[in-house]
């Protein structure tokens, strides 16, 4: 894994609006390059922000680098040119540093990829042990949220979660 760290400081009155522009306008278009594991944008305050980037490869990597430094330049430009009048534009980017990047402790990926993870009826049925007539009932009668793709039903890992944490009942020692 390679990651690089881009570091940035503008004026702190943009500061929020150059960090929303990032996850609105560019996250979506970095999001479909190849090798990609992870993006993160942090907001330290004071008009600087850093970008982190982790792929799989050197040069996957490099080719991000790019991408970002260009999509920064057509950002800026697109700012001035939309300004009748230019009072003023600061934009420090320092070094971007790169290089291997070795997992310490992570906590996001297995976090992440349970809450995003869509399950079958099939996969919720032996989630909860139940039979698929039942899962299908509860599904239909809105009590386990699902979407719709194509023609298959998929339920989110939070929101069964979220059922089952909601349906949950033990018999207490005082009702014994």
């Amino acid at each position: 894994m390679y990651a690089a760290i881009r570091r940035y400081q503008v004026d702190p009155e943009f500061s929020s609006e150059v960090v929303q522009r990032i996850t609105e306008d560019f996250v979506p278009h970095i999001r479909e390059t190849q090798g990609l594991m992870g993006y993160y944008v942090l907001e330290a305050g004071e008009g600087k922000f850093v970008t982190v980037s982790i792929y799989e490869t050197q040069a996957e990597l490099e080719t991000a680098n790019r991408m970002a430094a260009d999509w920064i330049k057509q950002f800026l430009s697109s700012r001035i040119l939309s300004q009748e009048k230019l009072s003023r534009v600061f934009l420090e980017v320092e070094e971007t540093l790169q290089g291997p990047f070795h997992e310490g402790i992570s906590m996001l990926s297995s976090v992440d990829s349970q809450a995003s993870e869509l399950l079958s009826v099939e996969e919720v049925c032996e989630v909860l042990s139940m039979g698929k007539s039942w899962v299908y009932r509860k599904i239909r009668n809105g009590d386990i949220p699902s979407v719709k793709l194509g023609g298959a039903i998929k339920v989110s890992r939070t929101d069964l979660d979220g059922y089952l944490k909601n349906n949950h009942r033990y018999k207490s020692l005082n009702q014994e």
